[in-house]
């Protein structure tokens, strides 16, 4: 049977595929005299070629029922294969969607910066992973001092990282540097703190050196407190020191925990 095309006050033109055949569809004008000679090219923009057997030129493309339901396939031979959707800008991939090279659902995206990176991945059991998310377990190197009230200290070590999460430029304190934040959102933020010292002290989470987004005040022991917080792109997280008492720092004693929702 040939391929119908139909829109309103258009011909209907039937065509023959033949194997390997590519096929163009062309709009013609029903109210011309010579309709072979009046056709308007209003889906001939990009030729098809031997991979793009199908290329279509239109403002909009439609996939209507027949009846009821409608469902568009995309199959591939093997899982190492891809069946997916190319988003484009000026024939520039920019996102990615749906099985590319593995039979993980994924959406992949492509930044300048940053070139092709995958942003979620769904398995086959329904395990969502979110691959570039920004998070962070920060900590000093292992060590017990008592900072001078009024000093603030940082991290030396991720020991978890996703998303661009780094550290920044060595603090003036010389204790750990600032952890940076790489993107724009709301975070959860977790702080901990570890006091060997029974004496009245406070640390709080300080955004750019200058304003607190969470507080911690306490004697002796490890306990931590929680909070949710925007923060932006370049942030940088540091702890602030009031009173005096010996700290224990380090992986799982004075430590932040952070990540974006």
């Amino acid at each position: 049977m040939g391929i119908p095309h139909t829109t309103h006050r258009l011909a209907r033109l039937y065509r023959q595929p033949t194997a390997g055949d590519s096929l163009q569809w062309r709009r013609m004008d029903r109210s011309s005299p010579a309709i072979s000679g009046q056709f308007r090219q209003a889906w001939h923009r990009r030729h098809p070629d031997s991979s793009n057997r199908l290329a279509i030129s239109s403002p909009a493309s439609l996939f209507n029922h027949a009846g009821d339901s409608h469902r568009l396939t995309v199959n591939k031979q093997s899982a190492g294969d891809t069946a997916s959707l190319l988003f484009q800008s000026n024939w520039q991939g920019r996102a990615e969607m749906g099985l590319a090279g593995e039979d993980r659902f994924s959406i992949k995206v492509n930044g300048d910066e940053t070139g092709w990176r995958q942003a979620i991945a769904i398995s086959e059991e329904g395990y969502v992973r979110l691959d570039q998310r920004p998070l962070a377990r920060a900590a000093l190197t292992t060590a017990t001092f008592t900072p001078a009230s009024g000093t603030a200290t940082g991290f030396d070590l991720l020991h978890l990282s996703g998303g661009d999460m780094t550290l920044g430029a060595p603090l003036a304190s010389g204790f750990g540097k600032p952890v940076i934040v790489p993107a724009d959102g709301f975070y959860l933020l977790a702080l901990t703190i570890t006091a060997n010292g029974a004496g009245s002290h406070a640390v709080a989470l300080r955004r750019n050196a200058s304003e607190d987004i969470a507080h911690h005040a306490g004697g002796a022991g490890t306990s931590t407190v929680m909070t949710l917080a925007w923060l932006n792109g370049g942030d940088a997280l540091t702890l602030y020191h009031s009173g005096t008492t010996e700290y224990a720092f380090g992986y799982g004693k004075t430590e932040l925990n952070l990540m974006m929702l």
